[in-house]
């Protein structure tokens, strides 16, 4: 089975958002292993596609995006304290985080 593109688009007015949004300016998994240029990650999944919603997307360092497996229940903790759980439920009932 053939997998899909890891690139999943960043809507224009999200991009921009997000730009000026301060929470995207430093890695939200801090900590002494921080290194490189921050990336932002989609972090949740639903009917197999990356989640394009703001509140799915954190950034993190290049260190944390190369090792993001095993940072997942933090990533979760982070979009549930972000993200009224019940806008994540109706609009993506199986979501994976």
């Amino acid at each position: 089975m053939k997998r899909g593109s890891l690139i999943a688009p960043i809507a224009p007015k999200d991009r921009e958002a997000m730009e000026r949004d301060p929470f995207y300016k430093r890695c939200c998994l801090a900590s002494p292993k921080c290194n490189g240029r921050i990336q932002w990650h989609h972090a949740a999944t639903f009917a197999g596609k990356r989640v394009k919603e703001r509140w799915a997307i954190l950034p993190v360092c290049e260190w944390h995006h190369e090792h993001q497996a095993a940072f997942r229940a933090e990533q979760k903790r982070i979009i549930l304290s972000r993200t009224p759980l019940t806008i994540i439920k109706e609009q993506y009932p199986t979501i994976i985080l």
